[in-house]
């Protein structure tokens, strides 16, 4: 009798933890499926809402490129709107200037404008629609400006000759650099604050802020090639110029020194 009651303690231990096994998995599955279909519904609710926040997306993929890259101020220039993400030829296109909807642009991919003067900016904006409902923007500004470069040269000349002395081969040249560049409000940018980089035959010679001068020689056969690129920190502006400075041949001229009338200006 003892040995019955022991077992049926035991089947009754057993059959209690079996139940509250299954219960635990009855309660763990229920679990699960509530928070699926919970997970479900805040999808379905809430994929409208993230797809109407997707649907204007300024910038992003789509950009605004300039041909040239930095326009002189009057000169004709080519804007065209680039994507990749997406089939831009099927998209709507729709071009701004300076906050005016242009209207004969509508629908292309590349339009021609004109730079505005010195230190005047002008905004482009491209706003492009998929066919899917989905928004794109580009911003542009254009502000135009300027760069003169100096040419200085070691060699002599007779102290009343009216011009400057020309560089021949082998001559030692100073280079000064005279950039004009702008903010998008059209604040004349402080040279101290604008980075210069020289390239003297395609190898740079010489990068850094404020370094708008650089000292080199001729070459002793063909033209000096000179490249210097003046922007901003932020690249905001740019400026960019290549040139090349011929060697002259040196010439030994006389001048008569009169007794009566001195010098002669003319050889």
């Amino acid at each position: 009798q003892d040995m019955m009651e022991k077992r049926t303690t035991r089947e009754c231990a057993y059959h209690n933890d079996t139940m509250f096994q299954l219960k635990r998995i009855r309660l763990h599955t229920t679990t699960f499926i509530a928070s699926f279909f919970l997970l479900l519904f805040l999808f379905l609710l809430l994929a409208p809402c993230a797809l109407h926040a997707q649907s204007f997306i300024p910038g992003g993929e789509t950009t605004i490129t300039l041909t040239p890259a930095s326009p002189q101020a009057g000169q004709q220039f080519t804007a065209r709107v680039e994507a990749y993400s997406y089939d831009l030829a099927r998209a709507r296109i729709i071009w701004s200037i300076n906050g005016k909807v242009q209207e004969e642009y509508a629908g292309k991919q590349t339009i021609v404008l004109r730079a505005p003067a010195l230190g005047i900016s002008l905004a482009i904006v491209a706003k492009v629609t998929e066919q899917s409902g989905a928004i794109h923007t580009a911003t542009k500004t254009v502000t135009p400006g300027a760069l003169d470069l100096i040419v200085e040269s070691d060699t002599r000349v007779p102290r009343f000759y009216r011009s400057r002395a020309l560089p021949s081969a082998g001559s030692v040249v100073r280079l000064i650099a005279l950039p004009s560049l702008y903010t998008e409000q059209g604040v004349l940018i402080d040279q101290k604050n604008i980075i210069y980089t020289w390239q003297v035959g395609g190898k740079v010679a010489s990068v850094g802020p404020g370094q708008n001068t650089l000292t080199t020689a001729m070459p002793l056969g063909g033209p000096l090639e000179v490249e210097v690129t003046v922007e901003t920190q932020n690249g905001s502006a740019r400026q960019s110029m290549l040139t090349e400075i011929a060697p002259t041949e040196p010439q030994m001229l006389f001048y008569e020194d009169n007794p009566l009338h001195g010098l002669a200006h003319n050889a």
